[in-house]
């Protein structure tokens, strides 16, 4: 994983859902940090965290300068803790065969050990379709066998991205390309790797935020990557089947008001166990203002009409507007809950 000071609080909790559910599948678990200003109080946490677990090795590594080698030629505002993940070949000993990279912005909620095992033949890497695939193929001038995948969850084969030389060419392709990488890190990884890439299923990395109920009817309406059953058996019984949560872009559970209930509420679940405790909170006034005067009103009146109708006739009303105008509104249970 690679973090900043700011983000390591996410990644610690990260980290404590992916120990919690694969301490006791692997005989050793190596987790390497690639350290791009991490505090000392926060480094001691991460550590104590870990050793709460057996067979668990922590290490941290400072790239020193070696960010310094990304320059591209139109800036993209993002922090260039984002370049991390193109030195694990650096940092990571001769004779690993495979490691696997993780956004701090996710929760690892079940076993690693099937995707671990993966075999990924002449491969460099393993990931999962994003849902700009087709966009992004067609602003980088890939083509059209490439593969264009979400940077926050890589299974890498470190001989094969060795061989390949996957660090020299991406650091040549961000500071060679004309235009603006609108998604950096993953920008780079697919345009360079497109035809070394070995698509994972959507569980491994899992960040469509699609509820069972909503998905027949936005399937259709918008371009995924992935067939409506792959996507229908991971979302089915209440996301039993997804391995790794990802909070990419809009939506962080930390922030309140932004993240989807059903997904928040994983997110929290494991914080709330964590050495970190974090709790979600307003990302400033505005955010604020947006939660009590429109969010906040509108599920007091969305609970007024549904007692006034009945629940019954208040989920027909909502499935009404989400297959004609795409509205995602709240559906209850008989006691009055959120249905999942």
């Amino acid at each position: 994983m690679a973090s900043n000071d700011g983000y390591a609080p996410y990644m610690g909790v990260s980290l404590f859902s992916m120990l919690e559910n694969n301490a006791e599948d692997f005989d050793r678990i190596h987790i390497y940090i690639i350290d791009n200003g991490i505090s000392e109080g926060n480094r001691e946490k991460l550590l104590a965290q870990a050793a709460a677990y057996p067979h668990v090795v922590t290490t941290f590594h400072d790239l020193g300068d070696s960010f310094s080698a990304f320059h591209p030629k139109v800036d993209n505002g993002w922090d260039n803790t984002i370049y991390g993940r193109f030195f694990i070949d650096q940092i990571i000993e001769e004779g690993v065969e495979k490691a696997l990279y993780v956004d701090g912005d996710t929760i690892v909620n079940g076993s690693l050990r099937g995707l671990m095992s993966t075999d990924l033949g002449e491969n460099c890497m393993a990931g999962v379709r994003d849902a700009l695939e087709t966009q992004r193929i067609a602003y980088l001038n890939m083509g059209e066998t490439a593969r264009y995948i979400n940077s926050g969850v890589l299974l890498i084969d470190l001989k094969n991205y060795r061989e390949f030389e996957v660090r020299k060419r991406i650091i040549r392709f961000v500071n060679t390309f004309d235009k603006r990488l609108d998604y950096p890190d993953q920008d780079a990884i697919s345009a360079v790797c497109g035809n070394k890439i070995q698509i994972l299923p959507p569980k491994y990395n899992f960040g469509w935020y699609l509820p069972e109920r909503r998905l027949k009817w936005d399937y259709y309406k918008a371009n995924f990557p992935y067939s409506y059953e792959e996507l229908y058996e991971t979302v089915k019984d209440n996301y039993a089947d997804v391995v790794i949560f990802h909070y990419f872009g809009v939506g962080k559970p930390w922030r309140r008001g932004e993240c989807a209930p059903e997904f928040k509420r994983v997110w929290v679940s494991y914080s709330k166990r964590s050495i970190w405790k974090l709790k979600p909170r307003f990302a400033g006034k505005a955010q604020m203002l947006k939660y009590y005067l429109i969010t906040k009103p509108k599920r007091w009146l969305l609970k007024q009409i549904m007692h006034l109708l009945g629940m019954e006739r208040y989920n027909k009303i909502c499935d009404f507007y989400e297959r004609h105008w795409g509205m995602n509104l709240v559906k209850k249970n008989s006691k009055g809950r959120i249905a999942q």
